[in-house]
């Protein structure tokens, strides 16, 4: 494990600066989908903003029919949010593949070596749709089956579970072979042989934390208040290095 890490640095180029610059638009893009998702959940709430109003109104009258017309619209605005929150949850879904497609798929296909054409493009699409598809699936069978108690904790585990096999279905790309046979291989390496990652990971996390920490100390004394700013780059300089890490092991498993 001692050489691949060493190897992994030996592995990048000059085209490493790619690597970086598509691992940095997929964070902006992912916090600005963030934001967007924010202001839709928002106008969303707009919708039941006059719903207390229509309540207190029935509870006042008396007649019948203007009874059935406030609850109808109080329906009706009911209706309203649930179809705009499930449409403010697909526009923020579709946002996440889409940056996964442009911007990861980009930053692996240097670090695996694969020419960036259609065909490639349509194979990472086709996967993300599947692959973050079931995991929105996952999501919300979590979120109704499981207690409230323990909903967040479930959730955690599948965001955990998610952010480690994400990157290795990168890692195994092969636009020759299909999602079957990706998932085949997947399983394979990321599931039999998961102790094979257990001190890269370590090690990996103790490089991260290293540098942050240097880096915090010397920009405290200097410009404390631009800490956020470099504490970022160094975090998106080093997930684009664990690309090459995570690569170099995954391509040693037969």
């Amino acid at each position: 494990m001692k050489s691949l890490f060493i190897e992994s640095f030996k592995k990048i180029d000059k085209k490493f600066i790619y690597v970086v610059l598509f691992d940095f638009l997929f964070y902006v893009t992912l916090i600005v989908s963030f934001f967007l998702f924010s202001k839709l959940v928002m106008w969303s709430i707009g919708s039941l903003y006059t719903i207390p109003g229509k309540l207190m109104a029935m509870s006042k009258m008396s007649g019948l029919e203007q009874l059935g017309a406030n609850a109808e619209s109080a329906s009706l605005l009911l209706n309203q949010f649930k179809s705009k929150i499930i449409l403010s949850i697909v526009a923020f879904w579709f946002l996440i593949v889409l940056a996964f497609t442009l911007f990861k798929g980009a930053a692996w296909s240097f670090v695996t070596k694969q020419k960036i054409n259609k065909k490639l493009c349509k194979y990472v699409f086709k996967f993300n749709l599947y692959w973050f598809g079931a995991l929105a699936l996952l999501a919300v069978i979590l979120f109704f089956i499981t207690r409230p108690a323990v909903t967040g904790i479930a959730l955690l585990i599948l965001s955990i579970i998610a952010l480690y096999l994400t990157p290795m279905c990168y890692a195994l790309f092969n636009p020759k072979k299909n999602i079957k046979e990706l998932l085949k291989r997947l399983w394979r390496v990321a599931i039999e042989k998961i102790y094979l990652f257990i001190l890269p990971a370590i090690i990996a996390f103790a490089v991260l934390f290293g540098i942050i920490i240097i880096i915090s100390s010397i920009i405290v004394r200097i410009a404390p208040d631009f800490i956020a700013l470099p504490i970022l780059l160094v975090f998106v300089i080093w997930q684009s290095w664990t690309k090459y890490y995570i690569h170099s092991i995954a391509r040693k498993i037969k």
